[in-house]
Formats: C-alpha cells, sequence, structure tokens
C-alpha cells in the first residue's frame, strides 16, 4: 500500500516535470487550467497502466500521453513527436544509469532493493537525474528567453542545486546502508528524500514565474515610456501645429510686405523673408478628423502610414466622445488599436481600416468600433482572447494588455471577433464617461 502511494506520487513529479518542460518550450494554446486538468487526467491513465508492471506498456503508453499533452501547445506532429521520443528516451535513461551503477558500488544492491527506503531513495535519484537532464534540454532549445548572460548564469546557479541534492541523497543512502536504523527513522529519511525532489522542482518553478514576472514587468514598462514619449511627441506636434496656423492666419500681412519691398525693388530681402517662411511651415494644413487635437495628430500620423500601404482608411469620430479621456490614455488606446490594425492589413490589396467613435443615444458610454481587412483567421484562447502567431511571443501582446488597462479603467468593455464571409476582424470598445479613480 505504501508503495503504490510512492508510485502515485512519482507519477505527479513526473507530470510536474513535463509541464515546466513543455511550458519552457511552446505556447499554449489553452489556459493553463484545462493544460493541467487534462496532464493530469493523462498521468492518471499512465499510473494505472503500470499497475499491470509491463514494462513495455508502459514506455509505449508514456510516449503517446506525452505526445498528446504536446498538441495541446502551438506545434506540430513532427516537433511533438520528437519531444515525446526525446522525454520517453531520457526517463529511461535515468532509471538505467543507476540500475547499471550501483551494483558496481553496493555488491547485493538487488537484494536489497525490494525496501521501500532503498526504492524511495533510488527512485529519488532517478527523478532528480531526469529533472536535470530535461530542464538543461529545455533551456538550450527554449525560444521564448533571449539567450542572455543573465539568464545562462541564473540557470548554470540553478543547476549546482540538483547535483547538491545528489550529494546528500547519496550520504543518506550511505547511512542507510552502513548503520540499523529504526523503522521510524527508515521512514523519516524516505519522506526526506522525497521532500529533496520537491524542493528542486519548486525551485525551478519559482525560478521561471519570477523570470516571466520580471520580464513582463520591463516589457510593460517599456510599453509605458513609449506611450509618455509619444504623448510629448504629439504635443510638440500641437504646438507647432498651432504656429503654423497662427503663421497661416498672418500670411496677407506676409504677402504685404512682400509687396512693400518689392516697389521697393528690394530683390534681396525679398528672397531672404520667402526663405524664412519656407523654412519655417509646412504650408500644408493637417485634416481635422476631429475636435481633440492630440488624437486629430494620431489620426493624421496613420493616414499617412496607410496612404503608402495603399490602405483605405476611413475615420468618423463625433465631437465630445474623448474628451473624458487623458491625453497618455488616449495614445495608448488609439495608437495600439491602430498598430495591430496595420499588421493585420499592411500585406493584403485593396484593404481598409474603417474608425468611428460616438456616443450610445440616452446613456454615459462612448462606443469605439474599428474594422479591417484581416485574410488569416486569428486564433483565439479559451477566454476568447487573440493568441500571437509571432515567433517571439514574450515579446508581443502588450499592445492589447494596455488597451485592456485603458478600457478598465473607464468601466469599459471590450468584444473582438472574426467575419469569415466578409475576411474582417472587428473591434468594439465601450467606455464609460466617467473615470474610475478607484
Amino acid at each position: 500500500m505504501q508503495s503504490t502511494i510512492f508510485y502515485a506520487l512519482i507519477y505527479v513529479i513526473e507530470a510536474f516535470i513535463i509541464l515546466l518542460y513543455a511550458d519552457n518550450i511552446f505556447y499554449s494554446k489553452i489556459n493553463k487550467y484545462t493544460n493541467i486538468s487534462i496532464l493530469c487526467f493523462l498521468y492518471v491513465g499512465l499510473f494505472g497502466i503500470s499497475l499491470f508492471q509491463n514494462y513495455i506498456l508502459n514506455i509505449i503508453f508514456f510516449l503517446l500521453a506525452n505526445l498528446i499533452y504536446f498538441f495541446l501547445y502551438q506545434t506540430v506532429f513532427s516537433s511533438a513527436l520528437f519531444h515525446s521520443i526525446i522525454a520517453t528516451t531520457i526517463m529511461g535513461m535515468s532509471e538505467l544509469i543507476l540500475y547499471s551503477i550501483m551494483p558496481h558500488f553496493i555488491n547485493d544492491f538487488f537484494s536489497e532493493i525490494g525496501l521501500l527506503r532503498n526504492i524511495v531513495i533510488l527512485t529519488v535519484f532517478s527523478k532528480i537525474l531526469y529533472f536535470v537532464m530535461m530542464f538543461t534540454i529545455s533551456h538550450f532549445l527554449s525560444k521564448k528567453y533571449d539567450k542572455n548572460l543573465f539568464h545562462c548564469k541564473t540557470s548554470i546557479f540553478l543547476l549546482c542545486i540538483p547535483f547538491i541534492t545528489l550529494f546528500v541523497m547519496t550520504t543518506l543512502f550511505m547511512i542507510c546502508r552502513n548503520f540499523s536504523l529504526t523503522p521510524f527513522l527508515d521512514t523519516m529519511i524516505s519522506i526526506s528524500s522525497i521532500f529533496l525532489l520537491l524542493v528542486n522542482l519548486l525551485i525551478f518553478a519559482i525560478n521561471i514565474y519570477d523570470k516571466n514576472a520580471r520580464e513582463t514587468f520591463t516589457a510593460m514598462q517599456i510599453l509605458l515610456q513609449k506611450e509618455n514619449d509619444s504623448v510629448e511627441y504629439y504635443k510638440m506636434l500641437i504646438e507647432q501645429t498651432e504656429n503654423n496656423n497662427l503663421l497661416i492666419h498672418d500670411i496677407k500681412q506676409h504677402l504685404n510686405s512682400i509687396a512693400i519691398l518689392n516697389a521697393q525693388h528690394n530683390y534681396e530681402k525679398i528672397a531672404t523673408y520667402i526663405s524664412q517662411i519656407a523654412s519655417s511651415i509646412d504650408l500644408k494644413n493637417a485634416h481635422r478628423y476631429c475636435d481633440h487635437d492630440l488624437l486629430n495628430l494620431i489620426i493624421n500620423k496613420y493616414k499617412k502610414q496607410y496612404d503608402k500601404k495603399g490602405i483605405n482608411f476611413s475615420v468618423d469620430i463625433r465631437c465630445n466622445t474623448v474628451n473624458f479621456i487623458s491625453d497618455n490614455e488616449i495614445t495608448a488606446l488609439f495608437s495600439n488599436l491602430l498598430d495591430n490594425a496595420y499588421e493585420a492589413t499592411c500585406n493584403i490589396p485593396n484593404s481598409f481600416i474603417e474608425l468611428n467613435v460616438g456616443n450610445i443615444e440616452n446613456t454615459c458610454f462612448t462606443i469605439l468600433t474599428l474594422v479591417n481587412s484581416c485574410h488569416t483567421a486569428p486564433i483565439f484562447d479559451s477566454k476568447k482572447k487573440i493568441i500571437s502567431n509571432k515567433i517571439n511571443k514574450q515579446q508581443h501582446g502588450y499592445g492589447i494588455k494596455s488597451i485592456e488597462k485603458v478600457v478598465k479603467n473607464y468601466n469599459g468593455n471590450i468584444k473582438i471577433y472574426y467575419d469569415n464571409e466578409s475576411l474582417t476582424f472587428h473591434t468594439i470598445v465601450t467606455m464609460k464617461r466617467t473615470k474610475n479613480l478607484i
């Protein structure tokens, strides 16, 4: 009974190792709770099959279970099969290494292998080896993280922990071999061995979580800095546009001055005067799309960008619809929405983007709709959020998070969907015109 419970715990640990391995290499198609539930179901099945004590059957179903599990991630069949074979091979190697080395150090190794204490220690030995090899492979195959110096040093440092654990385990095993221990101490050593393995797994899991959190925080800080810089840039453009408008307004006076200089036949001064005016202004006025100065500049910027790619851009922003939103949030919301629309349409012939902003009648809500051409249907997860199709997903996805943050701050809601008939992507944002200050 005790050995059955122990082996059940070992299958839980093996499942956790596979979870860390897959999560370090692939990107999941589903949310983490569904992912873990399916993994538990697969390994409960493996534990049930192990009760038949058929080694060949265990290997086959271990390979198939991991193959099925890797399909929960964004991978192809050949890649999933390759990693399943790796996991199965390393699992067998970690056990065979111990069973081939131990008899050279312990003459009666196989005669004492039936003791629960020895089973626990040797199994923990093999699982630590399995974990070390799986982690090392996942580290070198991982595409999620940049292989910078800090990441490598951290990983090398962490790898010292399993080796220290192996030394402690060896010490415990030698104590058990050379001293007669009470059943209570035997049990304590067995439990301590299991705890040592769990500590190793927890340390690595916490490290991965901490690394993800730090990278997310850094990416969000960079995004916020970019948005702040954009706000300052647009404010500078507003000031420049106002100065240009003043100059255009005073063009009659400038023409009168030129006429006076012309009457005096002072052509050199006329040339200098005209040169000064031409160098201080772009006489072409920016188009007025809305009554909000900052948003108007943002729209003009993207209009020029879209025109270069031949994207048809239509805008309808009603008066007094975005005045309740701060400048930083205006930049974050519209820049990220229009950036995403541009990425979806820039390589599509005769593509279009439509932006509409208005107030919902007799309510305190503003509605924003953005429709753009999109010939490739996006992939959604179980929470109806888009899964990025970019190679380095760790560096992407923060634009939509920034949009969600702004919308949430105004007690709003985002709805997105893809229309297969018209090949268009739709984004609908509603926001309450009273800011949430909590």
